[in-house]
């Protein structure tokens, strides 16, 4: 399965593909899904393309920031606020690589947080205000993932002037 990666307040798109989880990763999830309680399986999600799976480092080409990345699927499950994923290294769980040192990520960290602060929009890449207004309402990941789910719960089965329950 493939699904689509959109990040806010920017113009560019790509897609993610399931993947077998690598055994040592596996290991891994399996020994803290046990700490936690969570039995439920585990998917991994990878990007080819360097560019945007080191998406974070696109901040630095001067043209303005992103502030949020969501990925998207007709399978509700597999819709959520990914930004974090996108700002972390692989070695902490993240989709971004290794070569960079913890500092650079606090920056592009604290770049997402100024764009989403932004109530003009003009530090975004895309001069939109998306991200401001999300934080503006106090969404959180998890809120955002929930509307993101039941969004395409919904889809089809309501008309547009109908609001979710």
């Amino acid at each position: 399965p493939v699904r689509l990666v959109v990040p806010l307040d920017w113009d560019h798109v790509w897609n993610e593909y399931l993947a077998p989880m690598p055994s040592s990763a596996a290991a891994v999830v399996a020994s803290s899904s046990t700490s936690t309680g969570n039995t439920s399986p585990k998917v991994v999600w990878q990007v080819q393309d360097g560019n945007a799976r080191n998406f974070r480092c696109r901040l630095d080409e001067g043209i303005g920031s992103w502030t949020r990345v969501f990925a998207i699927h007709t399978n509700a499950d597999w819709c959520k606020d990914v930004t974090e994923e996108y700002l972390t290294h692989q070695r902490n769980g993240g989709r971004a690589d290794d070569n960079n040192s913890d500092n650079v990520v606090e920056r592009y960290e604290e770049m997402v947080r100024t764009a989403r602060t932004d109530a003009s929009g003009g530090v975004t890449q895309a001069k939109t205000t998306n991200g401001y207004l999300l934080a503006r309402a106090k969404l959180s990941e998890e809120d955002v993932t929930r509307e993101l789910q039941r969004a395409v719960k919904d889809y089809g089965t309501r008309q547009w002037w109908q609001l979710h329950g």
